[in-house]
């Protein structure tokens, strides 16, 4: 089977299986995680945002996407990470949450992943009904925390 043949194949499978099933994945710190991509606006390259005096811990300012104005966060200071320098990997996720965009800051994104959102593993040890992560799963031979980014329209 040629290259070209399995990328279609790929591309075919990926397109056959429910929204809810696939999810984009990226790391912070060298942890894995992850969000419905269903929930996803946009992914690009680190723009330093514009600072907001007064903002809470954790937002980095404010950056203007196309004409929306978007709130964007450290997911270093979200997981209570060591800051870092930037770096070329760094990348921003744009979300639109209850007509809200937010971006968050991550060291790099990986790939699309696909599972059951019913296999994810809700410990309470882990996650609770005001945390961002909402679970783990084990998948493509790495553990990754599931996150749930609609928590942090809380402080918008």
């Amino acid at each position: 089977m040629s290259n070209e043949q399995r990328d279609e194949n790929r591309e075919s499978e990926v397109l056959s299986q429910p929204q809810e099933w696939q999810w984009i994945s990226f790391q912070l710190d060298k942890t894995h995680y992850c969000h419905p991509i269903r929930d996803i606006e946009e992914i690009f390259h680190y723009t330093e945002p514009t600072p907001v005096p007064g903002a809470p811990a954790g937002i980095l300012g404010i950056l203007n996407i196309r004409g929306s104005i978007a709130t964007i966060y450290s997911g270093r200071q979200l997981f209570n990470l060591p800051a870092a320098e930037p770096s070329p990997d760094w990348r921003i996720i744009t979300l639109s949450i209850e007509d809200n965009l937010i971006g968050v800051n991550v060291d790099c994104v990986e790939e699309i992943i696909h599972f059951d959102p019913d296999n994810i593993d809700r410990n309470t040890e882990v996650s609770d009904s005001d945390s961002l992560i909402k679970g783990t799963i084990y998948a493509n031979e790495k553990l990754y925390s599931v996150l749930d980014f609609y928590r942090l329209i809380e402080d918008l």
